[in-house]
């Protein structure tokens, strides 16, 4: 549920979750989430995400897709044809909620529960619930732009990077030569940095028309990364760089231009940003591991999850606010998962543990929360509240 201010996996409490003081730490805004619908589906929900607008809710199953308004209203319902190429079943594999009750598909053409590569389908749902367009030229990865106007769609085998036009379906240009297993959007939709693997890998910068503003090798495998506002700062994890020089488990920083701004000896499983590269976080998902980082604009370490709160796992929550004044991330400890939320401008933050519940989705552009438990599908809006009188010295 994605890419800059991205849908986050959370699960969150829907009273208050306080966000605590360290001892030299003034007191600082709680927040609170406040529920404003719920709608019990006849079948499966996999996953659910808010539409940027945060005006409807999308949630899916294997084989049906559903749009909600926030009075919990059902705009349309849409089930994809059953097979798009003769003779393979088709999944629905993500869905992307773009502007005024619209959508895109994301179908994978084959056996949903296998890693072996198959075909990939985009369809386009108006705001009606009736298929517009569908395009068979797409990648093992797609990444949806801040605004649901665009679709990015590259992967490893597919030899190029495509945008697509999320009302139309048409291509607005093509990337030969560029392709990765990872890419994204800046928060600002102005920006995309790709880590390709065609030739040399590389971590590579583009503008919304496709024009490729600065590319550099960076090692074999690019784990994750991350690139802020108008693309001034971009973050890059490279875990297994010997032939070109570097270490194991490096997080490297670029500036606007593609300078490298410093280095560090850091795992980052996953890496998210603030809009102007001041605040950085990351989750090392690692057996050593299990932690979450926020990191200066230089790459010091300002603090880090203690122990006693568990375990961060890789595709678990990781978030920090566009301004950096605040985190959120969850983890697992006796194989019960929370999520905690702080002031990021505290160096030795002790948040409180609220409630533990199933996968949540957050769209942090809009301030709303989906709750998914079992069949039932939750929103709430993010409001601040009054600040916290209680504080907890480290």
């Amino acid at each position: 549920m994605r890419n800059v201010c991205l849908l986050f996996i959370i699960v969150v409490l829907a009273a208050s979750v306080a966000i605590i003081a360290g001892e030299s730490g003034p007191q600082v805004p709680a927040s609170s989430f406040v529920l404003e619908g719920s709608y019990t589906a006849k079948g499966e929900v996999r996953s659910a995400e808010v539409s940027a607008d945060g005006r409807s809710i999308l949630f899916w199953g294997l084989h049906s897709v559903t749009m909600l308004d926030t009075a919990g209203n059902v705009m349309w319902t849409y089930v994809p044809p059953e097979k798009i190429k003769e003779g393979v079943q088709t999944y629905v594999r993500f869905a992307y909620a773009t502007f005024g009750g619209a959508a895109v598909l994301d179908l994978k053409v084959g056996d949903p529960h296998s890693d072996e590569l198959w075909p990939y389908a985009l369809i386009g749902i108006d705001r009606k619930g009736k298929p517009k367009w569908k395009s068979l030229e797409v990648g093992e990865l797609s990444v949806q732009s801040p605004t649901g106007e665009t679709i990015l769609t590259t992967g490893r085998d597919f030899a190029h990077t495509l945008l697509i036009d999320a009302k139309t379906g048409k291509a607005l240009w093509k990337k030969k030569g560029i392709c990765g297993e990872t890419a994204m959007f800046s928060s600002d939709g102005k920006r995309i940095v790709i880590s390709t693997l065609a030739g040399p890998d590389r971590t590579t910068i583009l503008d919304t028309r496709g024009n490729e503003l600065w590319s550099i090798p960076i090692g074999l495998y690019e784990k994750d990364i991350a690139i802020a506002k108008e693309g001034r700062r971009v973050v890059v994890h490279n875990w297994s760089c010997e032939e070109h020089g570097y270490e194991y488990d490096l997080l490297l920083a670029f500036d606007s231009v593609g300078k490298e701004m410093w280095r560090k000896r850091l795992c980052a499983s996953q890496i998210r940003i603030d809009d102007l590269g001041g605040r950085i976080l990351i989750g090392d998902a690692s057996k050593e591991g299990g932690k979450v980082k926020l990191l200066g604009s230089s790459g010091e370490i300002l603090w880090e999850s203690a122990s006693e709160l568990g375990k961060w796992r890789d595709n678990e929550l990781l978030y920090v606010s566009p301004d950096g004044k605040s985190v959120a991330f969850t983890v697992e400890k006796d194989g019960v998962s929370r999520t905690y939320e702080l002031d990021a401008t505290l160096k030795l933050p002790k948040p409180m543990t609220p409630q533990s519940q199933r996968e949540i989705m957050m769209d942090w552009r809009c301030g709303k929360a989906v709750w998914i438990e079992d069949s039932t599908v939750k929103w709430f809006r993010r409001q601040p509240i009054s600040p916290s009188k209680e504080g907890v010295k480290q």
